[in-house]
């Protein structure tokens, strides 16, 4: 049997993207191959760790164990320790934001270097083609691989959700009215700013509610947003850092239709979970999300702006035939369930 060392992020990030595409491969190959797994810490001591320690343990491990699977791009210069061994996940290749701040800037040399030499002395799996296609740099072709996200929720474990988003959604049982969510984090390529001036034009005609989750990785954008939907005249409005698995699949249950601003996703996974609750989506094209959802949605048309998600959200509340976006959406996710992810992540890791 296949040993595999499989390296995952901070528990502290069980919720983020990374995590969760890593997480459900462990889970589907766990039966076919035997896997250890290797958590950066949680605490300060993350980077020392991650810079000084790691290459000593993957160096050692990599006489023990058949493969070495590396979570994210970001640390994929670690391959370097790992005899050819290392697998290394990329997520996704983003271009150089010069808006961004110093700090964004310095994030993509850094992770443009790692990209380099993993590319070099490792087999690549790219968790979306338009992210393979992204890839700049030249690539071999046995070198690399496709293994999209698991959109499964019998991965999931079914635990029960707050009482605090229960009785949001209760409440709004009595209503009847329109549930908009989003959700994802509040980074500038997110464009929830846009989404959230759209919301507020939306509100001064609709009676709407608002549910938006997900981490306030840029504080600024997100202190913006809140402060934007506070002032609009939604009926309410649920805002949520970091949920549970059980809370977010509760809301999703209990929303009306899910939107989808992003200006760049390596894959785009949250609008494909709405879609398996049989939530219509509203979403732009942008990066991988032409290929991830095709023609199964309602199209946000560029450059992405307010009113264009605007326009979109109108154009979904007077169409008369949304059972069939909501069925497009059901056949779309079909293609993410385990079987599909499956097969593909066997004959590359078993």
């Amino acid at each position: 049997m296949t040993k595999i060392l499989w390296c995952l992020p901070p528990l502290i990030n069980k919720n983020s993207g990374v995590y969760i595409y890593n997480e459900q491969l462990i889970l589907l190959l766990g039966k076919d191959v035997e896997i250890n797994l290797l958590h950066l810490l949680s605490t300060k001591l993350r980077y020392f760790h991650q810079f000084f320690i790691l290459p000593f343990v993957l160096f050692f491990c990599s006489f023990k164990y058949d493969k070495v699977v590396i979570p994210d791009e970001s640390m994929g210069w670690l391959s370097l320790f790992c005899f050819g061994k290392a697998y290394v996940v990329i997520h996704d290749v983003r271009p150089l934001n010069l808006k961004a701040g110093h700090i964004q800037i310095m994030k993509y040399f850094y992770v443009r270097v790692s990209l380099y030499i993993c590319s070099k002395v490792s087999k690549l799996i790219f968790v979306s083609h338009y992210t393979k296609n992204n890839f700049l740099l030249s690539l071999e072709n046995q070198k690399y691989y496709v293994i999209p996200n698991v959109i499964d929720f019998k991965v999931e474990n079914n635990n029960e959700p707050t009482k605090k988003i229960k009785k949001y959604f209760s409440n709004l049982r009595k209503m009847d009215d329109l549930v908009f969510i989003y959700v994802g984090s509040d980074e500038v390529r997110k464009n929830t700013i846009a989404l959230c001036e759209a919301i507020a034009m939306i509100s001064k005609t609709k009676p709407i509610h608002f549910v938006k989750i997900g981490r306030p990785i840029n504080e600024e954008v997100f202190s913006i947003c809140n402060d934007m939907i506070k002032e609009s005249n939604v009926l309410s409005y649920y805002s949520d850092n970091d949920i549970s698995s059980a809370d977010l699949f509760y809301a999703l249950q209990n929303s009306t239709a899910f939107i989808m601003p992003s200006l760049f996703e390596g894959f785009g996974r949250t609008p494909v979970e709405a879609q398996l609750f049989g939530l219509p989506v509203i979403s732009t094209s942008a990066g991988a999300l032409s290929e991830v959802l095709g023609e199964s949605c309602y199209k946000i048309e560029k450059p992405y702006g307010a009113m264009e998600i605007y326009e979109a959200v109108m154009g979904y509340l007077v169409d008369n035939n949304k059972d069939r976006i909501i069925f497009k959406g059901y056949s779309n996710a079909e293609r993410y369930n385990q079987k599909s992810v499956y097969n593909k992540a066997k004959f590359i890791l078993s």
